[in-house]
């Protein structure tokens, strides 16, 4: 098998990657990168297996709508691990006991918001990694809604990547909508998840498509030029021909001055 090297990308694709690790990384590490994960597929899950029909979002005695499919309830153990049967294949009385975990990028300071990190802290050591875990039992009634009416505030923290995009009247919420119209409810890549995230490119502001939120994660981070899902995605993007641009783009470029600045690039130059 031929190595593939960071050269080896498209152009716009290889600036995206050195720009997203910017902070932290120089050529050579995004290069070594990229060695590293071109031998490994993006996607390790079957494709093409969500099913729209068989969702429905039921309320726990949490206070919560939980996201229950034909398998069972997805919410407390996801598409990716086994889901939850229903107590005697019924939804009202299923008791499903719910684990969220959540890391996070730490300086020491409590409660502080909207840290920017910089390479020489994390070579100097100066942040790290912190995580917290809870857990709890849910007993599931007999109340049941779609879960695409079921607002973010009102859905179960764990697993939310099950979930559809909620319905809305924002700008975003309308590419949502058109996007599920013309292409379907399913993750426009993967087609395993419903799709959430109007993906975009960050520079252009063109709509790329509906992803789900792990290929939304990752679909910029693939390190393969060509024979793979998200390299066919970034060059011929399932939304191009709709046109459709991500609204409010043009404000990224203000959020990233400190980065411009210490890197010495300025990728939205052409949004002012």
């Amino acid at each position: 098998m031929d190595v593939v090297t960071l050269d080896d990308l498209p152009e716009p694709r290889r600036e995206t990657l050195l720009w997203k690790r910017a902070w932290w990384m120089t050529y050579e590490d995004v290069d070594e990168w990229v060695r590293e994960r071109a031998p490994h597929p993006c996607l390790r899950r079957p494709v093409g297996t969500w099913d729209a029909q068989a969702a429905r979002a039921v309320l726990g005695d949490d206070g919560r709508f939980h996201l229950v499919g034909s398998a069972g309830v997805l919410c407390g153990g996801g598409v990716f691990k086994r889901p939850t049967p229903l107590a005697g294949g019924k939804v009202c009385g299923t008791r499903v006991r719910h684990k969220v975990s959540v890391t996070w990028v730490s300086d020491g300071t409590p409660l502080r918001a909207g840290t920017t990190l910089g390479r020489q802290q994390y070579e100097r050591g100066e942040v790290w990694f912190e995580s917290a875990e809870v857990t709890w039992q849910v007993i599931l009634t007999d109340v049941e809604r779609v879960p695409s009416l079921t607002q973010q505030a009102e859905r179960c923290p764990g697993y939310l990547r099950e979930w559809p995009a909620p319905l809305g009247t924002s700008a975003v919420a309308r590419v949502r909508a058109r996007l599920i119209e013309q292409l379907g409810e399913a993750c426009h890549t993967c087609r395993s998840l419903p799709g959430v995230h109007a993906d975009h490119d960050h520079v252009t502001g063109q709509v790329r498509g509906l992803l789900c939120v792990d290929c939304n994660t990752r679909v910029d981070n693939c390190p393969h030029p060509r024979g793979c899902l998200f390299a066919s995605c970034l060059a011929e993007p399932p939304a191009a021909e709709l046109g459709l641009t991500y609204p409010g783009y043009r404000k990224v470029w203000a959020a990233e001055r400190a980065k411009i600045e210490f890197v010495g690039l300025d990728p939205y130059a052409h949004l002012r």
